[in-house]
């Protein structure tokens, strides 16, 4: 079933022609030269490509809309498998372009490109080829007009068409054989048909027993299979139980994990006081050590001010001594000098 044709720039239709098919009968309704025959068209062409092309005797520059380089037709379809899928075909006044033909899937796959690929694809997702669709499908207006005006030639037409004078041959040559089974039967007498129905039977007895023998050997089977999967419902208890026990201890893992962090976090703490402590430690031994050398310094000082002292209080003795001794030289001078002067001393 058509759902959707869009189409580009082909024959008297612009760019962005869109049409949507609903199931049922459309009617395409409007004036002569509105492009009602092109999409029909240009539904043929998105089915089969060059052969339809071919088929008709066209021309790809008669397809391609005046002024334009090129032509797209897009067709959306639903297949006999139930899918739906977009079919494009591209072509230019001389050729097909093959790089923009293609099919894609409902969920957007390209399953086939190029002209004859895309067109094999879509005869095997709908079960439709060419000449079927030209002689049973796609009728042209001046066919139909035919058909309704030529009376018992038109019947003939329309049963050739339809593919319906097959139908009958078929229909004649299935009576006929039948005739001739019904005649085979009647010939052979009962005795025949007794023959007949007992080798039926027998052929059906051996099937039954087959079968039977086939049912004992599922049965057996369907037995296993069950303690199969009882022993993997078991098996799938025993895991989730294991999966519990998993998540318990993954949640213990993380609580350890993050005390760990915080661990690692105090002690990173105490190691720098630890290293302040030390460093603290290092100092007061170099301040002891020093305390011990002004101690001796001062202890040297005591000893030096009692020497000085000494020394002081020796200095003070001689300069006395000194200043004695200095007094009796100036008395003992002075009388030789007055001697000297004849008693005038200044």
């Amino acid at each position: 079933m058509i759902t959707r044709i869009e189409i580009e720039n082909f024959r008297s239709i612009i760019r962005g022609g869109r049409a949507v098919i609903t199931e049922g009968i459309n009617f395409i309704h409007g004036p002569n030269g509105s492009g009602k025959t092109s999409i029909l068209e240009a539904i043929a062409i998105a089915l089969y490509g060059s052969e339809w092309v071919r088929g008709g005797k066209y021309r790809l520059g008669d397809l391609v809309r005046r002024g334009a380089s090129s032509a797209i037709i897009r067709l959306e379809y639903v297949g006999i498998d139930g899918r739906k899928y977009l079919v494009q075909r591209a072509f230019s006044t001389e050729k097909t372009l093959e790089s923009q033909t293609y099919v894609l899937d409902d969920v957007g796959k390209r399953v086939a490109a190029r002209d004859r690929e895309v067109t094999q694809f879509v005869v095997k997702t709908t079960g439709i080829d060419l000449d079927t669709f030209s002689e049973l499908l796609y009728v042209r207006q001046g066919e139909i007009r035919e058909i309704l005006r030529s009376g018992r030639k038109g019947e003939f037409r329309l049963d050739t068409l339809l593919k319906l004078d097959a139908i009958e041959r078929a229909r004649q040559d299935v009576v006929r054989e039948g005739l001739r089974a019904v005649t085979s039967i009647t010939e052979g007498g009962l005795r025949g048909r007794l023959e007949v129905l007992e080798r039926e039977l027998r052929s059906r007895r051996e099937e039954l027993t087959r079968l039977d023998g086939e049912v004992s050997i599922a049965e057996k089977a369907l037995s296993e299979r069950e303690d199969e999967l009882k022993a993997v419902e078991e098996e799938l208890s025993r895991l989730m139980s294991s999966e519990e026990e998993l998540e318990r201890l993954e949640g213990e893992y993380a609580e350890l994990r993050q005390r760990l962090s915080m661990l690692s976090e105090e002690e990173g703490r105490v190691v720098n006081e630890i290293n302040t402590l030390r460093n603290t430690l290092n100092q007061l031994g170099r301040l002891r050590t020093r305390v011990l050398e002004l101690e001796s310094v001062i202890s040297r000082e005591d000893e030096l001010r009692t020497r000085l002292e000494e020394l002081m209080s020796r200095r003070d003795d001689v300069k006395a001594r000194l200043a004695l001794a200095r007094g009796g030289y100036r008395q003992r001078a002075g009388g030789e000098i007055r001697r000297e002067l004849g008693g005038e001393y200044r």
